[in-house]
């Protein structure tokens, strides 16, 4: 039976870079995972910075979290 831990490419506390996607504006920037997460599933993120703003986006093949807002 596989294990799904050992599946998950990122851990909660890791440091991800993220894509933030607005219309035709993306910003790049980087935070702290909440959860564990693996390429396909959606994962929380706590911004870098003053804000500490969490968001929750999709883990990318490469590791990358995209988080596309409206």
């Amino acid at each position: 039976k596989e294990n799904l831990a050992e599946n998950n490419l990122i851990k909660s506390g890791d440091k991800v870079n993220t894509i933030v996607q607005s219309g035709a504006i993306t910003i790049r920037s980087t935070g702290s995972a909440l959860q564990d997460a693996s390429v396909g599933q959606n994962l929380r993120v706590k911004r870098d910075g003053k804000t500490a703003q969490v968001l929750q986006g999709k883990v990318m093949n490469d590791g990358t979290v995209f988080i596309g807002l409206k």
